[in-house]
């Protein structure tokens, strides 16, 4: 059974919040969740060089950022009445720990929220709050860039699952199977063989030399029976993995990517990388990682949702 009762919508009240917002909304009408619309307060460090910034009083500084973000709230788009709202806001530091404190407070079971998408030297400066969510956040997240063409009115498709052949990726497929089971869309199954190889975690094959049609016939295998309501369609390709996964997902025209994030952290992130942050700054369409660990929407017994 897919079971989403809380879901979480952090705001900036930027082009890219307002973006995703759709999509919240629609998730949240789905599954009969309650959405929670947070948003961080985060109060700037003055400038020492400006003397109307010396020894500021800092409790009227938050009182202004509360009234500009309950003014902001109060002109937010109509509720749907099959939807109940719940309006937030809570002051921190930085927006990301505000989100993360937030969802683990009120139980959230997923996470919707809108991304700048910012790339190369910009984002290395900058950063994304989005991906620091995506990474250490402890349930799915999905994530809709500023420049996503496409909208949540008429439901999903269409959903792109990169396999990696790892427990985590097909952890991913399920979530995608049982969300395709809801909306009465299909599956597309991407394993991409990675030229030259990389650092695997599933011990799957990598190299110019892979026999294609014997991985694709091992992934079908390994779907068995578990994708008989839902149709799935498995695919290998070679090539670079974030481009592959994010040309298919464009050519294909695809609704979502669905796929697992390994929550690679210090070091280790630093020199690997991580293919679904990049995914999430570079796909054309909205993209639901799914956590190796905390809480899973996927819950045993029972029909799906829908």
């Amino acid at each position: 059974m897919l079971r989403i009762r809380n879901l979480l919508f952090p705001t900036d009240f930027s082009d890219s919040a307002e973006r995703a917002l759709p999509h919240a909304l629609a998730l949240a009408d789905r599954f009969g969740a309650r959405l929670h619309m947070l948003h961080a307060v985060v109060l700037h460090a003055a400038d020492p060089r400006d003397p109307d910034h010396r020894f500021p009083d800092l409790e009227d500084a938050w009182q202004r950022l509360d009234g500009w973000a309950a003014d902001r709230m109060g002109s937010a788009p109509p509720r749907d009445d099959r939807v109940e709202v719940v309006h937030a806001r809570r002051r921190g530091v930085s927006a990301a720990p505000v989100v993360l404190e937030y969802l683990e407070e009120e139980d959230v079971d997923a996470v919707v929220m809108g991304t700048h998408g910012r790339r190369g030297l910009r984002h290395m400066l900058l950063g994304s709050v989005a991906e620091e969510v995506v990474r250490t956040a402890p349930c799915p997240v999905l994530t809709v860039r500023r420049g996503d063409r496409r909208g949540p009115a008429g439901g999903l498709d269409r959903l792109l699952v990169p396999v990696d052949m790892s427990q985590p990726s097909y952890r991913a497929l399920e979530v995608a199977r049982r969300l395709a089971a809801v909306y009465g869309a299909s599956v597309e199954v991407l394993h991409v063989v990675e030229d030259p190889p990389r650092p695997d975690y599933g011990g799957a094959p990598t190299g110019p030399d892979v026999d294609r049609g014997r991985v694709r016939e091992t992934l079908v295998a390994r779907l068995g029976g578990d994708a008989e309501a839902v149709p799935v369609e498995v695919h290998v390709d070679g090539g670079h993995t974030v481009s592959t996964i994010v040309d298919f997902a464009e050519r294909d025209d695809v609704d979502m990517v669905v796929l697992a994030s390994h929550g690679l952290t210090g070091l280790k992130r630093v020199l690997l990388g991580s293919v679904a942050e990049r995914v999430v700054r570079r796909a054309p369409c909205p993209v639901l990682t799914v956590k190796t660990f905390g809480r899973q929407l996927v819950t045993d017994g029972g029909d799906d949702d829908g």
